[in-house]
């Protein structure tokens, strides 16, 4: 496990406003640890192997099912012989990072990924949850149990409670990094791993440009797929709590996505994050987006001797 010890750039007092949001509902919470799926987990992670000589990184977002536009992302640059040699994923972009990373092969992936529904993620029972759907899902869809094991290297990005930073996780089991990175506060009981508090990644690096910064990639090619929060009238404080987190998420997208060499941003109107009823059309915006800007990409490697 990496450790950042970069500081963010962004504002330190909108980062205060939110992890106040988010602290009051771990409050009430708890934390919960992992449950046992096998997958032998160390007091520690360990050592991870090094990254060297990148020349492409993607960086996939936070989103929800919005994520799935990340699909047809990862189609187009496939079919264009755009190599990816490292995927830093946030929230639910390391789930498709996971994937993809695992079965670099959208063929391979596509159809799972396509029919993702919210039972998938979200238990029944009273809220927050623990998150054993999602490290059911997670596991049943991996070949690889653990980071090293994956054909593209991945990074997965959580928000640490202890150190109020950026966690990395790059090296262990990939489930429950998965599910730390994905921990949305207002569904997901904090994750227990290697004796750290962890939440969704997206508190802090929504678009984690600046962590695959560190690995040094000659390009950075980010998908944001945030969407801009609804401004329906707020009935009741989950919803507050709600548009808090939306307008926080949204900013630090923007932000942080705009530092790549090529920002993907599919255009979204209504599609709320735990709203699985569009998969098919979230997809092709994401192919559409991709396609727009291949030969930017191809011009850009290029001019990079890629």
């Amino acid at each position: 496990m990496f450790r950042m010890q970069k500081t963010i750039k962004l504002s330190t007092f909108r980062v205060i406003k939110c992890l106040r949001v988010v602290f009051i509902i771990i409050f009430l919470s708890g934390c919960t640890p992992i449950p046992d799926h096998s997958f032998n987990i160390p007091c520690q992670a360990p050592k991870p192997k090094p990254l060297k000589n990148i020349r492409v990184a993607l960086v996939l977002g936070t989103g929800g099912f919005r994520s799935i536009a990340q699909l047809g992302v990862l189609e187009v640059l496939e079919k264009e012989g755009i190599p990816i040699d490292l995927i830093v994923g946030s929230s639910a972009g390391s789930l498709i990072g996971a994937v993809y990373c695992d079965k670099p092969h959208i063929d391979l992936i596509k159809n799972e990924i396509l029919h993702i529904k919210k039972e998938n993620f979200l238990e029944s029972g009273q809220r927050p949850i623990a998150g054993t759907a999602m490290l059911n899902f997670v596991t049943q869809n991996l070949s690889a149990k653990n980071f090293e094991e994956l054909k593209i290297p991945l990074i997965v990005v959580a928000t640490n409670l202890d150190t109020n930073e950026i966690e990395l996780l790059r090296s262990g089991p990939i489930a429950p990094a998965v599910l730390a990175s994905s921990a949305d506060p207002l569904i997901f009981k904090p994750v227990s791993l290697y004796g750290q508090t962890l939440i969704d990644g997206a508190i802090l690096d929504p678009v984690p440009v600046d962590v695959a910064c560190l690995f040094k990639p000659k390009m950075i090619i980010a998908v944001n797929v945030g969407s801009r929060p609804p401004t329906t009238p707020i009935k009741n404080k989950k919803d507050l709590l709600s548009r808090c987190i939306d307008i926080s998420f949204y900013k630090y997208s923007m932000c942080h996505a705009k530092e790549a060499d090529i920002n993907l941003h599919p255009c979204f109107y209504n599609f709320d994050t735990y709203n699985d009823q569009h998969n098919q059309e979230i997809y092709e915006h994401g192919k559409k987006c991709a396609y727009a800007a291949i030969a930017d990409i191809k011009h850009k490697m290029k001019e990079l001797g890629l």
